[in-house]
């Protein structure tokens, strides 16, 4: 995993995306908000913009790579997951389990785990469908030692828009990103698996794919069977019915030869196509070939598809619906598979026996292509591409015609021996159009409000809230003003509200800002109109915007703490005196505000108008805190259990422990009367 910093603001634009990037304040000791995790690419163009904005200006002193060993220093990195790329890559026994296992101990009380997978699967197109076949699996261990958990995917800048469709499409898949967070922003992940050089890590390109991803994800490819190993397709129905409006008079046995894929070095010649068309043309008159990309070949029964064949998408709803393919693109033999469509492969730089899981594949290697300079790579530079492309001319010249029809006859062959003779029908799922993962969980039938998705039972938090509302019931009536600090997302508020509606007021003040999103839509779906709602935290002396930590909320938290985010939000901070309210009954205080902070804000409201004051879940250490607050405005104090022994014991819990108290503050003389006709 990368990491880098800047020494100056900068704006990246790139592929349909904006990033702005504030300055390190210091390359020796850089916050960790400061501190960016790289997304594929995202480096490089950095610093190409870096050098725009500060031409002449040493680029050593513009931007900063850190190495993954201090960035996983940080307490609050996530534990990584899968092989290492120290691994030696000699065993093959399995590691994730175990790792699930100590992520599971580390974490003990959480329900649901975010987990990331750095760089992906790579950024084409077959290895993210093969890598997708092998994260399914790994899924299924996943989930047997998690009880929850969503996998969000980190990729890079200059991906394509179809790849990043394809992990949307992968159930388990949560959210796709193409710019990384900030090292802080990491925190929020418990483990992460790692891509970044993907074709430098052990065993890449000596097994199988789907294999060394399932091994890199920390599993032994050796226990996974085959029809596991297979990959699946999702279509969109739109490009199937576009496919098959031009297909329809298309009669016959269709059999597809695509002729090149997007790296040189798996490009079939002209000769090659034209030579493999004639064979398949004078073999079988009901058949008829279908091009999906420009070819110089003109016949009755050929077929030329290139003018809507302008998506992956679309080339796949193709492959579905002919009954053979012929190609060097792998990409094709891997969506063919998840098809059930009879496929031959002709390879030009790994072994055939790298795609041996596909029932209704056949794999053949251009003739003497071991010995061409190209075998056993990925990829090669246009230089290097010059040097060698006449000696794959003459391989392609060399490939019999007659063992590539052999080979697509014996795929068409397996196929219709489990299908009665005929193509079986495409396999696939229909894309769906996917909705973000909503923020709120479904309201109660009874209770109607909306909560903030990931809220934790709190039978703790629950028993002090009831204590609250009974004291509460037994302040207030029709018409009083109630104070509520730390107000969470609406259900206390509401029946503090509806205690003194019509004619009361409740002042409700969240500095957590969607659970004051909550609570503002809350309000207003109660049809409630004695309320209003602050976002704010009520401490300080005038207004200000303070930076406050763990007000960000994540999955697995509680109602009245503070998030378990460590990044840091702007939340406005002012005191209660300034809202110079003329009346207050009631006055409550609830985590996660700092209540003695907010005690202190609201002091001339306290002294001015003499409310009750009731502060929720106060430690005993904190109580001389409390008293040395409150006597000098002349309150009496008295501490409250939330739940009597007699009350545990109905409820069948252990008598309460000493810690949560309720403190009840009580004016030792009343409020002043409030003038004729004022507002509250």
């Amino acid at each position: 995993m990368q990491a880098y910093i800047v020494s100056r603001p900068v704006t990246v634009r790139a592929s349909g995306q904006t990033r702005w990037l504030g300055a390190a304040a210091s390359f020796q000791t850089p916050h960790v908000s400061e501190v960016q995790i790289a997304a594929a690419g995202e480096i490089e163009a950095v610093t190409e913009q870096l050098g725009i904005d500060h031409p002449g200006v040493e680029t050593r002193t513009l931007i900063k790579g850190l190495a993954h060993r201090h960035l996983a220093k940080w307490p609050h990195f996530p534990m990584p997951l899968g092989r290492q790329p120290t691994d030696d890559g000699t065993s093959d026994v399995p590691v994730l389990p175990q790792q699930l296992q100590a992520l599971r101990d580390r974490h003990p009380n959480r329900r649901h785990f975010r987990l990331l997978i750095a760089n992906g699967f790579g950024t084409n197109l077959g290895d993210t469908l093969t890598g997708l076949a092998a994260f399914r699996n790994a899924l299924v261990t996943i989930r047997e030692h998690l009880p929850l958990v969503t996998v969000d995917v980190l990729l890079g800048w200059q991906v394509r828009d179809s790849v990043v469709q394809m992990y949307l499409d992968c159930e388990g898949i949560g959210t796709v990103f193409r710019q990384g967070p900030t090292l802080q922003a990491l925190s929020r992940y418990q483990g992460a698996f790692d891509t970044s050089a993907l074709i430098t890590l052990p065993r890449y390109g000596q097994m199988p794919h789907v294999d060394w991803y399932l091994w890199w994800l920390g599993l032994d490819p050796r226990e996974i069977p085959p029809a596991s190993k297979r990959n699946v397709a999702c279509l969109d129905e739109t490009d199937m019915l576009l496919v098959r409006e031009r297909l329809a008079a298309v009669p016959g046995k269709r059999i597809l030869l695509n002729p090149m894929a997007s790296e040189p070095l798996r490009r079939m010649t002209l000769p090659a196509v034209t030579a493999l068309a004639d064979a398949l043309l004078a073999r079988d008159p009901e058949i008829r070939v279908v091009f999906d990309q420009p070819v110089a070949i003109q016949h009755p029964r050929v077929v030329h598809l290139a003018d809507i064949m302008d998506s992956p998408g679309r080339v796949s709803a193709l492959v579905a619906q002919v009954d053979g393919v012929i190609t060097p693109d792998t990409f094709l033999q891997h969506i063919a598979d998840a098809l059930d469509t009879p496929c031959c492969t002709v390879v030009t730089s790994l072994p055939a026996d790298h795609f041996r899981y596909y029932p209704y594949g056949r794999t053949l290697e251009l003739p003497g292509v071991r010995d061409l300079p190209g075998w056993g790579k990925v990829k090669v530079s246009r230089e290097q591409w010059k040097s060698m492309q006449a000696d794959y001319n003459r391989a392609w010249d060399r490939l019999p015609a007659q063992e590539v029809l052999d080979a697509l006859d014996q795929a068409i062959a397996a196929a219709g021996s489990v299908n009665h003779g005929r193509k079986p029908p495409p396999m696939y799922r229909v894309a769906q159009t996917r909705s973000r993962m909503p923020l709120v969980s479904e309201p109660h039938p009874q209770a109607g409000s909306l909560q903030p998705r990931g809220q934790i039972a709190d039978p703790r938090g629950e028993r002090l809230v009831e204590k609250l509302l009974e004291l509460g019931e037994q302040i207030l009536a029709n018409g009083d003003t109630v104070v509520l600090l730390g107000a969470g997302s609406g259900d206390f508020a509401l029946s503090l509200a509806h205690r003194i509606a019509p004619a009361g007021w409740l002042v409700a003040i969240e500095p957590r800002r969607l659970v004051h999103q909550l609570l503002c839509a809350n309000l207003i779906r109660s049809g409630l109109t004695c309320a209003q709602a602050h976002w704010a935290e009520p401490v300080g002396s005038s207004f200000r915007v303070v930076q406050r930590r763990g007000l960000a909320l994540d999955e697995d938290h509680l109602a009245t703490a503070a998030a378990n985010q460590l990044v840091e939000e702007p939340v406005p901070a002012w005191p209660l005196d300034a809202l110079q309210l003329n009346h207050c009954r009631l006055i409550v205080l609830q985590r996660p505000i700092p209540m003695l902070e907010a005690l202190a804000a609201a002091a001339a409201t306290i002294e001015r108008l003499r409310p009750t004051i009731l502060a929720a879940d106060v430690s005993p250490d904190q109580l001389p805190l409390w008293r040395a607050a409150l006597e000098p405005h002349r309150y009496d104090i008295r501490i409250m259990a939330p739940q009597s022994p007699q009350e545990a014991q109905a409820r069948g819990d252990r008598a309460p422990a000493p810690v949560g108290w309720i403190v009840i503050a009580e004016p030792t003389r009343p409020a002043p009367a409030s003038p004729a006709g004022a507002a509250p």
